[in-house]
C-alpha cells in the first residue's frame, strides 16, 4: 500500500517537473520573439527617422538655394567646381593653364628700359 502510494507521489513529482520545465521554454520562446519583433520595430522607426531627415535635409538646402542671388549660385558652383579638382589632382584645362599665365606675365612684365 506504501509502495502504491510512494509511486503515485513520485508519478506527481516527475509530472509537474516536466509540466514546470516545459513552460519555462515555452515562455522563454515567447520571450525572445517579443525581442526580435521589438528590434524589427526600432529597426523600422530608424528607417522611417533617416527617411524624414533625409527629406528634411533636401528641403532646406533647396531653400537655401532659393535664397541665393545668381551671382552667388555662380560663384557656388565656380568653388565647387575648384574644389572637386583639387581634391582629385586635377589640373586645369590647359589652354586656361596657358591663357592664365600669358595674362599673369603681361601684368607683370617688367618695364622697359631703352638703352
Amino acid at each position: 500500500m506504501i509502495n502504491k502510494v510512494l509511486f503515485g507521489i513520485n508519478k506527481v513529482i516527475i509530472l509537474s517537473i516536466f509540466f514546470i520545465f516545459s513552460l519555462f521554454l515555452f515562455s522563454c520562446q515567447t520571450q525572445n520573439t517579443s525581442i526580435s519583433q521589438q528590434e524589427k520595430k526600432i529597426e523600422k522607426e530608424k528607417k522611417k527617422r533617416q527617411k524624414d531627415d533625409t527629406i528634411l535635409y533636401q528641403k532646406a538646402v533647396k531653400q537655401q538655394m532659393n535664397n541665393q542671388t545668381s551671382e552667388t549660385k555662380e560663384a557656388m558652383k565656380d568653388a565647387e567646381k575648384k574644389a572637386k579638382l583639387n581634391r582629385e589632382n586635377k589640373k586645369e584645362f590647359f589652354l586656361k593653364r596657358w591663357i592664365k599665365n600669358w595674362q599673369y606675365k603681361q601684368q607683370h612684365k617688367p618695364p622697359k628700359t631703352k638703352g
